[in-house]
């Protein structure tokens, strides 16, 4: 009985020494696991680091230009046959520049690639009975899109010029264009104390000399003021004339002109008494003139238009 007593203790004693052995080596285990488990991951988290340094490339981006490629070498690439030359084109901006960097063109107030293709401006309206309004060989009637400057339109009809014609400007209602309309389209600026005392009246007309390529451009406005009122108003106003005109002075591509000289300085002319001009391209093809004739001022941004305007209009 004692003997089995023993023997039941120490099998008991046995079973308890096995369970703590078990679970020695199971929180071993798991301490190992633990440990192979962290290194793990301290090993992705590092690669992961080292992956997000490395120079990619997403999908949603270009592939930068490299500057270092010659302009062979990317025609190439790109299928161009560089052994075609590139004609360069001609940008034109509000001022119906060539832009900065282009060279001034050989004859005064012509690009070397020609004028832009004709706008709205080019068709000619009709009457009710579907006839031209244009009825004299001098005259030639435009109609102006509402989005669009009536120089801009001058400008694009300027190889048509071939003698002194008067230019009849419409609105897209067959209309034509009222003063408010197009000093507001082309942006010119009068000092107050003429814009105030300005009639409804405007006449344009554009000039082209057997010597010229690009015709210049002349405005009538008629006033009411008396002709040494104007005058005075007028010197008064030559300070800005040439930046408050500048739109009216670009007209043909002769912003080139303009910036170069750095001319804003009024002078008397010695054609006609009283006309004062300042000249951009030191032949006065490309100027600023105005005179004032009875009640009238006139405005040329050259020296030929101004004169053929002036003979008619003292015929």
């Amino acid at each position: 009985m004692e003997q089995e007593t023993k023997k039941s203790n120490l099998e008991d004693k046995l079973i308890e020494e096995l369970e703590e052995d078990s679970s020695e080596e199971g929180s071993k285990g798991n301490k190992k696991l633990l440990i192979i488990g962290g290194s793990v991951a301290g090993v992705l988290v590092l690669v992961a680091i080292i992956l997000s340094l490395m120079p990619g490339k997403k999908p949603s981006q270009t592939t930068p230009k490299n500057d270092n490629i010659s302009a062979d070498q990317e025609s190439a690439s790109s299928g161009v046959d560089s052994s075609v030359p590139v004609q360069p084109e001609i940008t034109y901006d509000q001022n119906f520049s060539r832009g900065a960097g282009s060279t001034v063109a050989e004859k005064v107030g012509e690009p070397n690639q020609g004028y832009p293709e004709k706008t709205s401006g080019a068709r000619v309206p009709v009457d009710g009975n579907g006839n031209s309004i244009e009825n004299k060989p001098i005259q030639k009637s435009l109609m102006i899109d509402e989005k669009e400057s009536p120089f801009f339109t001058l400008h694009t009809i300027a190889p048509e010029v071939y003698d002194l014609m008067e230019i009849n400007l419409y609105n897209v209602q067959n209309k034509r264009l009222s003063l408010g309309e197009l000093l507001d389209r082309v942006r010119l600026r009068f000092p107050d104390a003429i814009f105030n005392r300005l009639d409804s009246d405007y006449r344009v007309f554009m000039y082209r000399a057997p010597d010229e390529k690009g015709p210049g451009t002349t405005l009538i406005f008629s006033t009411g003021m008396d002709k040494n009122e104007l005058n005075t108003a007028l010197k008064g106003w030559e300070g800005t004339m040439v930046d408050d005109f500048r739109s009216f002075i670009n007209i043909g591509l002769k912003k080139d002109f303009v910036e170069a000289s750095g001319q804003k300085t009024f002078q008397d002319s010695s054609l006609y008494r009283g006309s004062r001009f300042v000249d951009f391209s030191g032949n006065g093809v490309v100027s600023l003139s105005y005179m004032v004739l009875d009640k009238y001022i006139i405005f040329s941004n050259s020296r030929t238009s101004f004169e053929e305007v002036i003979k008619l209009l003292k015929k």
